[in-house]
């Protein structure tokens, strides 16, 4: 298998209880990472893997496959980067490439994650992740220089990741050859807290691409 799709959506959530299915737009939160997913003309497949029974029913029930994630991986300072090593040692699993799509960030443009893909094919990167350009810095570290003048720097903005399984082998989440495919505002905010989901909720209804 070329590129396997990995929804990330454990059970446990500080920020908002049973995060992945609080509703939002009328649906649970994952719905709308499954439908992105199903919506994807190169992803070979992709599942779910949690550690929640109920996460797992739902998925299952939208028609989509599931893997039951350990409970040793779903702990509050579990990485992705561990379940991803982890499934490379499944048979069932394991892919020469792994598209993570996190539920917590709903708002990817129509053709997104094919469009990572494509790129990621192309310059042949070992790895991937959308993100935007931060000139957020420590008060102090700048001397009053406005923003405009400021480079910033890359930030990921946790909503598609695309990993070689060699990478993952080497236990490694970032490497060398690395891409960036820069995501403009509101596309690249992500849902921590409640307001948050409040917040994308109101922004989300007049996105034309989201889908």
């Amino acid at each position: 298998m070329n590129f396997q799709g990995v929804i990330p959506a454990r059970g446990g959530s500080k920020g908002i209880k049973n995060k992945n299915l609080a509703f939002f737009k009328g649906k649970p939160l994952i719905y709308w990472t499954l439908e992105q997913a199903k919506a994807s003309k190169i992803l070979d497949d992709f599942f779910v893997s949690s550690d929640d029974e109920e996460i797992l029913k739902y998925a299952e029930k939208q028609g989509v496959k599931t893997h039951e994630r350990d409970k040793s991986l779903a702990e509050d300072n579990s990485t992705t980067l561990e379940l991803l090593e982890d499934l490379n040692r499944n048979k069932d699993f394991v892919s020469q490439n792994y598209v993570i799509l996190q539920p917590t960030s709903p708002l990817r443009k129509r053709g997104i994650i094919d469009r990572c893909i494509e790129e990621y094919l192309l310059n042949k990167y070992d790895c991937l992740a959308t993100g935007r350009i931060c000139k957020n810095y420590e008060w102090g570290k700048t001397n009053n220089t406005g923003r405009q003048n400021l480079s910033g720097w890359f930030y990921d903005d946790g909503s598609i990741y695309v990993l070689s399984k060699k990478l993952i082998d080497d236990g490694k989440w970032h490497g060398e050859n690395s891409g960036k495919i820069l995501q403009e505002h509101p596309w690249h905010l992500e849902i921590d807290s409640p307001s948050d989901l409040k917040i994308l909720e109101y922004i989300s209804k007049n996105l034309e691409d989201f889908i």
